[in-house]
């Protein structure tokens, strides 16, 4: 079950990346990761960290909660119910996050 919301959240970031028409490498250099690693992500073959999936969206101009919310919506359950990411409640709290290690903003 983890696998596959890996594996569609990998997707999304594959089809977003196409749409604006990034390759892996181009993606790579903008977030830092490897393009192996990209690869790997989109395949779903590697889990992205919540700090690598912040700065994959901001690499693809588009925010992470768009690209969670396309790999959480399968035939048993769509999070779009749950939640509207244009009501900023989701972008407020990943506004929040910090990479490992950092400190968190009040």
């Amino acid at each position: 079950m983890a696998a596959d919301i890996y594996a569609r959240v990998g997707a999304a970031i594959r089809a977003r990346r196409g749409a604006i028409g990034l390759t892996q490498a181009m993606l790579a250099a903008e977030t830092g990761l490897s393009r192996s690693s990209i690869t790997n992500i989109e395949n779903g073959g590697q889990a992205i960290l919540l700090h690598q999936l912040v700065d994959v969206a901001r690499a693809l101009k588009t925010d992470a909660c768009e690209l969670l919310i396309a790999g959480a919506v399968n035939g048993e359950h769509d999070v779009r119910t749950d939640v509207r990411v244009g009501d900023g409640r989701a972008t407020a709290l990943l506004s929040r996050l910090t990479p490992i290690g950092g400190s968190v903003s009040r």
